[in-house]
Formats: structure tokens, C-alpha cells, sequence
């Protein structure tokens, strides 16, 4: 990569990670509050207005942004744009369900239609899909297994739908991080989740796998027999 790109791109990428950063507040605090209740319930007064406050936020999003951003320097325009949505969504995904206790399905939807971004470096579909079945499938193995042991819900079936989108995004090569601990977190303190919202660590989760996903793929990328870069002979 010649030097007056490669200042380009990490330019772009800081102004993308900034941007992620500080629209993530924009689009939280402006989502409709019904998102928010379970259907058929009323929102509160206190769902309106302000719901992700600046402090600390404006400063510890455009920073972790920024730093996702520069992980995916050498991937391809929608990839980046992709992945920085999954990310910006996650978040969101995680903190409504941290202050709320609700995953919004409007979120989760969008989470998953930003598979689409992916395609053009990966086309292959059969692993997004198996990814999209392994993931919603093992929430829903885990909700039926939680409730036999302790006799309650354990996992609702917003987390189902969290990461069976999460699942079409990463494949199932990149969604094992999340579903191993996830499932493992049924049995923190026999069930009962002591300062822990149970989809929200599942959220939390979700994010480190797509982060791992990420670094994975960018290494695979930047290698050089990924790029056929590599000596001929000829």
C-alpha cells in the first residue's frame, strides 16, 4: 500500500470511527420508545428524551469506534461499512436490553441485514446460514435447558433472534465465542443473574465474537496468499 494511501485510509478510517461513535448517541436517543416496551405496552415518561447520555459516551464511543475502524484498515469499503453497522448496532442492542431489559426487534432485524454487506467478500451463503441455525437454535436449546434446571425462563426469545442474526453476520466459524460463554452464563450463581441482565451479557458476547471475527478475517486478508501476491516463478 503506497504511503499517501495508506494516510488516506487511516484518515478515513479515524473519520468513520468518530462518526459511528457520536450517531450511535444520535440514533439511540431518537429511536421511537416503543421499541423499548414489550408490544402492547405503554413506554414510560422517563423512555423519552435523553436515554444514552453524552457523559461519558461522547468520548468512549468514537474511541472504541475508532479502534474497531483501524482494525478493518485493509478491508474493502462494505466490509468496513458492514462491520462498523454490526458494531454500532450491537451496542445499542446491548444497551437497551442493559437499561430496559429488552432486545428491540426493529435492532436485531437491522443486525442481521447487515450480512448483505458481506457478501462481496465472502459470497459463500451456506455458512452464513448455518451460522443464522447455530445461533438461534443453541438460545433456544439453552432457554429450554435453563428452564428445566431452574424451573424459570432463563433466556428469552429476544436472544433467540439476537443470535440468530448475529450468526448470519459471522457464519459459524465466528459465532462459537459467543454461544460457548453465553450458554455457560445460564449457570452464574444457580441461574440467578446477580448484577448480570442475562441477554445483555449475551449481547456483551456477541460484540467480542464479532470483534474476533474481524481481527480473524483481517489477518486472512492481509496475507499474502489470500491475495495471490505470492512468488510464481514465473
Amino acid at each position: 500500500m503506497e504511503p499517501m494511501d495508506l494516510s488516506f485510509r487511516i484518515a478515513l478510517s479515524l473519520a468513520e470511527g468518530l462518526a459511528a461513535g457520536f450517531s450511535s448517541i444520535y440514533i439511540f436517543n431518537r429511536i421511537p420508545a416503543r421499541w423499548l416496551c414489550d408490544y402492547g405496552v405503554e413506554p414510560e415518561p422517563g423512555m423519552w428524551g435523553e436515554r444514552l447520555p453524552k457523559r461519558p459516551w461522547a468520548w468512549i464511543l468514537p474511541l472504541g469506534f475508532s479502534a474497531a475502524s483501524f482494525l478493518l484498515l485493509r478491508q474493502s469499503a462494505s466490509y468496513q461499512l458492514a462491520a462498523m453497522a454490526a458494531l454500532l448496532l450491537l451496542f445499542m442492542i446491548a444497551y437497551a436490553d442493559q437499561r430496559y431489559g429488552i432486545i428491540p426487534d426493529q435492532l436485531a432485524a437491522a443486525l442481521a441485514v447487515t450480512a448483505v454487506g458481506f457478501l462481496p467478500d465472502r459470497p459463500e451463503t451456506l455458512p452464513l446460514l448455518l451460522g443464522s441455525l447455530l445461533g438461534g437454535g443453541s438460545a433456544l436449546a439453552a432457554a429450554v435447558v435453563g428452564r428445566l434446571l431452574f424451573r424459570r425462563e432463563a433466556m428469552g426469545f429476544g436472544d433467540v433472534k439476537l443470535l440468530s442474526a448475529l450468526g448470519l453476520v459471522t457464519g459459524f466459524q465466528g459465532l462459537g465465542s459467543a454461544v460457548g460463554p453465553g450458554i455457560a452464563a445460564l449457570l452464574i450463581d444457580n441461574g440467578s443473574y446477580v448484577r448480570i441482565n442475562q441477554a445483555s451479557a449475551l449481547a456483551c458476547l456477541a460484540g467480542i465474537a464479532v470483534f474476533l471475527f474481524i481481527i480473524q478475517r483481517t489477518r486472512h486478508l492481509a496475507s499474502p496468499l489470500a491475495h495471490g501476491d505470492v512468488a510464481t516463478g514465473l
